[in-house]
């Protein structure tokens, strides 16, 4: 009501933006997951070269203390349905899309969830009680995508010791990860005392990652007007910044398909 300025806290909610309007939020593109005590622990969204008639098909994954939900996208941008896909509560926020699948971690170990089905991949470097490593609790997710493998990488200033996962073969190895090239851009070394990162795309180092964007497969406008700004951003504002797409400086990409 107008004479209200109360605040609601919704900690089960998505608000998805309106189709080539970033900054509009209509309410019929908002969506509860779960009940109304429920709350979002972290977003994953399903990525993989699809087929341009497939290109809306995968779900955006929410994670939340209630379990794992699927929203799945309808005819135009927004979600049509919400899905309960299992009682999984993730106990590490970070998570990664390979393949098409998500992998996150429980107080079980580490799930490869492809579509509905989900499976623990990490029984091998289980100890002899059966418990997952520590580390796993609060580890950072890389994929090199040369050796297409994931990187398991504790991230503190003391050792740059990684578990490795290969997707082909399904087999775990420790490494140091000290001077090895992660996502195809990005060199971490360490110096005896703190861990730096250095971008070979840019030439720039920095101490940490600042920012992370995820998406889902979209598509353009018509021919006559495909421009960037018909995307449908999907962002993901972080703790320090939010990342907003610039329509009007936006070159053409009406030869560029």
């Amino acid at each position: 009501p107008a004479v209200s300025n109360d605040t609601i806290h919704e900690p089960n909610r998505i608000q998805v933006s309106a189709p080539n309007n970033p900054l509009s939020l209509p309410f019929e593109l908002s969506y509860k997951v779960g009940t109304s005590t429920n709350k979002i622990l972290a977003l994953q969204a399903s990525s993989m070269q699809i087929a341009e008639e497939k290109v809306g098909d995968l779900p955006l994954y929410v994670f939340t203390e209630e379990g794992i939900y699927a929203l799945r996208a309808g005819s135009e941008t927004e979600y049509a349905k919400t899905e309960f896909i299992n009682f999984d509560k993730i106990v590490n926020p970070n998570t990664i899309a390979v393949d098409g699948a998500i992998i996150y971690v429980t107080d079980q170990g580490v799930h490869l969830l492809k579509d509905t089905t989900s499976t623990i991949i990490s029984t091998p470097i289980h100890d002899e009680a059966g418990l997952m490593p520590a580390m796993l609790y609060s580890c950072k997710m890389m994929r090199s995508n040369q050796f297409r493998e994931v990187i398991f990488f504790e991230g503190t200033n003391s050792t740059t010791k990684a578990y490795v996962y290969n997707l082909d073969t399904g087999y775990w190895s420790t490494r140091d990860i000290s001077g090895m090239q992660i996502s195809n851009d990005e060199i971490y070394t360490f110096d005896g005392t703190q861990i730096k990162i250095y971008n070979t795309t840019k030439e720039t180092e920095q101490s940490s990652p600042s920012i992370e964007i995820k998406t889902r497969p979209i598509k353009l406008g018509n021919v006559e007007f495909k421009r960037l700004e018909t995307i449908i951003p999907r962002m993901t504002m972080t703790e320090n910044a939010i990342i907003i797409l610039d329509a009007a400086q936006a070159p053409s990409m009406k030869d560029e398909q």
